[in-house]
């Protein structure tokens, strides 16, 4: 899709958005603003990373965007969306209980927890959380995932120059770039055993999947009746995850490399092969759809 082209909002029941990273160079919040100005959600899950701690910790750097960002959040707010935060690796410190009874007492209506249950218009359960404490290289060797974010950058700027020679407009100018980190996060999640840690996760709570984002890998996996998403980023592929209001799930994606698509479809709890019988799961009202773990 053309996020930069002119549309009018449309209604969808839920949005799920991580890893933004306002803040560090390399992101694409433009991108980022115009998605969100495109859509009218009943909630909005930010998957953690929204703010790149760890960039403006040691170089402060704030653009004009973040603040029109932070404005259209508002204003989704006021007019009746839910916001639900779940810190990450690079905004830990909201996981702070300070720092999270300061967020959640300025009036806004938004929602900070370390994960929270999602409920799908079909009645299936989702954990959704960042994923970084499922990450072995993020909860035992930080220091070894900073050194590798650093490196990281003379290829983002190296990979954005090529882009520019090339003229290869409607494609991501970090597009080998997300090769590159497609190959060490696979490294990373087969050390983690990633996807069926959270599997373990999500089934220990009754859960049917999870929804997170923090390796930048946007997808579907399923197995053994669980349904693990990721939402991707916001700096290598512009993707998100759109939950319509007939139920089903859209991967939306800016770039060609990463084709928008349907990724999941509503089924009737009969036909759902794993998890816990729906009867035993809790059934929220309305405006109740996401809760605190």
């Amino acid at each position: 899709m053309a996020l930069a082209s002119a549309c009018s909002e449309r209604d969808v029941r839920t949005l799920f958005v991580s890893d933004v990273h306002l803040g560090f160079r390399y992101a694409q919040p433009e991108h980022f603003l115009d998605f969100l100005l495109r859509f009218r959600p009943e909630q909005l899950f930010i998957l953690g990373d929204f703010l790149d701690g760890w960039k403006l910790r040691s170089a402060w750097r704030w653009e004009p965007v973040y603040t029109r960002i932070f404005a259209r959040l508002l204003q989704l707010a006021r007019e009746g969306t839910e916001l639900y935060y779940t810190p990450g690796n690079h905004d830990a410190f909201l996981r702070c209980a300070e720092m999270r009874q300061i967020v959640e007492s300025a009036g806004v209506r938004l929602r900070v927890q370390d994960e929270f249950l999602f409920q799908a218009r079909d009645g299936r359960r989702f954990v959704v959380t960042h994923g970084d404490k499922f990450d072995v290289i993020e909860c035992r060797y930080q220091w070894l995932s900073v050194a590798t974010s650093m490196a990281y950058e003379p290829f983002l700027s190296f990979n954005w120059w090529t882009h520019r020679l090339l003229r290869r407009r409607g494609h991501s100018p970090y597009a080998m770039c997300a090769i590159l980190k497609d190959k060490v996060k696979a490294f990373v999640r087969f050390l983690s055993r990633f996807e069926q840690e959270l599997f373990q996760h999500a089934r220990s709570i009754g859960c049917h999947g999870v929804i997170c984002g923090h390796i930048h890998k946007p997808g579907v996996v399923t197995s053994g009746g669980m349904t693990y998403f990721n939402t991707g980023d916001w700096v290598e592929n512009c993707t998100a995850l759109v939950e319509d209001n007939d139920g089903s799930i859209r991967l939306e994606s800016l770039y060609p490399h990463v084709p928008s698509r349907i990724v999941y479809t509503p089924a009737l709890a009969e036909d759902w092969e794993g998890g816990e019988p729906f009867s035993n799961l809790h059934s929220p009202s309305s405006g109740e759809a996401a809760v605190p773990v």
